[in-house]
Formats: C-alpha cells, sequence, structure tokens
C-alpha cells in the first residue's frame, strides 16, 4: 500500500520535534470514578480496578 509519504530514517525521525498532544494523564482516583459512573459499580471495586489497571487506563503521554 502505496501512501505517498516519503520515507524518513529513525534520525530524522527521531530529530524532529514531538507533537504536543495536549493529553494528560489520569490520576487512579478520576479513573476511579470514571469507572464508578460509566459501569455503575462501588467506589472499592472501581478503585481495586483502576489500581489493577494502572498502567493501562493511566498511561502518561510522556
Amino acid at each position: 500500500m502505496d501512501t505517498d509519504r516519503p520515507y524518513i530514517t529513525d534520525e530524522e525521525m527521531l530529530a524532529e520535534e514531538p507533537v504536543n498532544s495536549g493529553i494528560q494523564p489520569q490520576s487512579v482516583g478520576a479513573v476511579a470514578c470514571c469507572l464508578g459512573a460509566v459501569l455503575g459499580i462501588g467506589g472499592t471495586a472501581a478503585n481495586i480496578i483502576a489500581v489493577a489497571c494502572g498502567g493501562s487506563c493511566a498511561v502518561p503521554t510522556q
């Protein structure tokens, strides 16, 4: 599949300035509140889930 984008080397890609997407990591408490609201589960269960999936639910962008 041709994307019509020119090929760049690893060195060229790493030399570029990173794009600030504005996405900020969420705290475990914020994730637990979201889980509680969306799934309708209690605070204790939401906190356990938020802590257990901390790596995938609250991934920092940088």
